[in-house]
């Protein structure tokens, strides 16, 4: 079974489906950057409270260069650990 997100977007089109999301009783997770101004920023956090629905900004590090080579690096030391001799006395 495919799953699709509710919305997916870009910061730009975050203030029309963040603030319509709100609107219908809808909680948000709305991936960083929130909005590209402070002011939309404002707009999507004012109708978030008004709406008395909850909304959290997350940040993915997935896709980052960074945590991709901690992770090739932690794979391979994992590898290189699996074949060590044994410490076993049997």
């Amino acid at each position: 079974m495919r799953r699709t997100p509710a919305s997916a977007s870009t910061a730009t089109l975050n203030v029309r489906f963040a603030t319509a999301a709100a609107r219908a009783g809808k909680h948000l997770l709305i991936e960083k950057p929130l909005a590209p101004t402070v002011a939309d920023c404002r707009r999507i956090a004012d109708e978030v409270e008004r709406a008395g629905v909850i909304a959290m900004v997350g940040h993915t590090l997935r896709f980052s260069g960074v945590v991709a080579a901690l992770r090739a690096f932690d794979k391979k030391e994992r590898l290189a650990a699996s074949n060590l001799p044994s410490t076993d006395s049997n």
